[in-house]
């Protein structure tokens, strides 16, 4: 168990890994003209600073102009190619300057704001958007993404195919029979950061999509202990499959004290996937929510979402 400094420690590297949600679209311009409502994407070339974010570019055809990302966008696999300016929680100007962006784009939640504004002071544009935590969101900044890049239609197909996806999940969730599962997502990272977490975060509303529950119904992360893991008595666990690695891989954290005895831990119930995928709610987070209602209410044992 976490406690005293340690606790803190590890709670701040928590905030900092995660961003900042919300529901509103905010654009941020440079000081001078604002876009051009008839600028295309082809006269951009864009640094984009999160991985649903860049994600989102991909799927709207326009990633052939992104010259830049942060380390937290590495999906389509061709993204790894492109030049990283930093972890979008510490970003500085001149990472993202030598690239020589005219279109920065990124989510209210990167970090440090007064890079920004050094990025904004330099005549170039700034786009943010609110992080997406659910599929409202994550709509809306496909649309305000395909109308900032001249995409509208292309974001109208992504949606589209994303809510028949919703819609065949929806008649999953129907057809299924018996209570919700109840559901821990374990955040952890190396040997110490070991976090359950609760609500207010965009891994705790895909559960929710997916059509269980999750047993952490407080707000934020709390740390994990033996007694708080029997407590919340999981049927299944959810981690991240780049956290699980980093500690070890799945026999270590089978080893985590007070696992055996919860309902997962005696019937081996853990789902293992994509942080990105997974967290991200980009525009597969339809595909995402479908991959965890099978895993939790389809497969057997550990299931590895590929």
């Amino acid at each position: 168990m976490c406690v005293g400094m340690r606790c803190k420690s590890q709670k701040r590297q928590w905030r900092k890994l995660w961003g900042v949600g919300g529901i509103l679209v905010i654009l941020l311009w440079s000081s001078g003209a604002f876009a051009s409502p008839t600028k295309t994407a082809s006269a951009h070339r864009i640094v984009s600073l999160t991985g649903p974010v860049t994600e989102a570019l991909f799927a709207l055809g326009v990633g052939q102009h992104v010259v830049g990302r942060d380390t937290s966008s590495y999906y389509p696999a061709q993204v790894k190619k492109i030049p990283t300016v930093g972890y979008q929680h510490r970003l500085n100007a001149e990472g993202i300057l030598r690239l020589k962006p005219s279109l920065v784009i990124g989510t209210t939640g990167v970090k440090p704001h007064f890079v920004l504004k050094q990025i904004k002071a330099a005549g170039i544009r700034v786009l943010l958007l609110k992080t997406a935590k659910d599929v409202a969101t994550s709509q809306q900044m496909l649309r305000a993404l395909g109308q900032a890049l001249k995409k509208e239609k292309r974001a109208e197909a992504l949606i589209s195919s994303m809510n028949q996806t919703l819609k065949t999940l929806t008649s999953f969730k129907k057809k299924r029979e018996g209570k919700k599962a109840r559901v821990a997502f374990l955040y952890v990272r190396g040997s110490r950061v070991r976090f359950v977490v609760g609500k207010g975060n965009p891994v705790s509303g895909m559960i929710a999509l997916a059509g269980a529950k999750n047993v952490a119904t407080f707000r934020g992360v709390k740390p994990v202990s033996a007694e708080a893991l029997l407590s919340l008595r999981p049927d299944v666990i959810v981690l991240f499959k780049k956290g699980l690695r980093s500690m070890g891989g799945l026999k270590v954290f089978k080893r985590m004290p007070g696992l055996s005895l919860t309902p997962a831990g005696k019937k081996n119930r853990f789902i293992v996937m994509d942080d990105l995928f997974l967290g991200g709610f980009g525009p597969r987070c339809g595909e995402a929510a479908l991959a965890l209602f099978r895993g939790i209410y389809e497969a057997k044992g550990t299931h590895v979402v590929k």
